[in-house]
């Protein structure tokens, strides 16, 4: 026989239990007592199934959920490692753009230091 006491140590909550032993009771009462006993033993054994089956997913769940926070921090590393790159990319296409003006504005002071030295070579006064 189950007692109180013995579904409180097994954590079960007793109205529902009780509950479920009634039901099996009234549910076997044209069977013979043997069959009875058996089938309420079976029953119990169900309801411990079920109530492992819970703390399992409850465990599941648990796991999951942290595995899906560590996999968001993860993927925030990795968004933030491209944003790095994507700057570090840009600033180095800014500073060959500026080198490219530099030579480019160099080139064209060289081009106007010749057009001067030739224009004052023309006006010079030669002997």
């Amino acid at each position: 026989m189950i007692t109180h006491s013995k579904l409180r140590s097994l954590n079960w909550d007793p109205t529902g239990y009780l509950d479920l032993v009634l039901l099996n009771l009234w549910c076997l009462r044209s069977v013979p007592e043997s069959q009875s006993v058996s089938q309420i033993n079976n029953s119990i054994v169900s309801v411990d199934n079920k109530k492992e089956l819970e703390v399992a997913e409850e465990l599941v769940q648990k796991e999951l959920e942290k595995a899906m926070e560590e996999d968001s921090a993860k993927i925030i590393d990795i968004e933030n490692l491209f944003a790095d790159r994507k700057s570090i990319k840009d600033a180095l296409s800014l500073e060959e753009k500026n080198v490219l003006v530099m030579k480019n504005e160099k080139e064209e002071g060289l081009i106007g230091k010749d057009a001067i030295d030739s224009e004052l070579s023309l006006s010079a006064p030669t002997n």
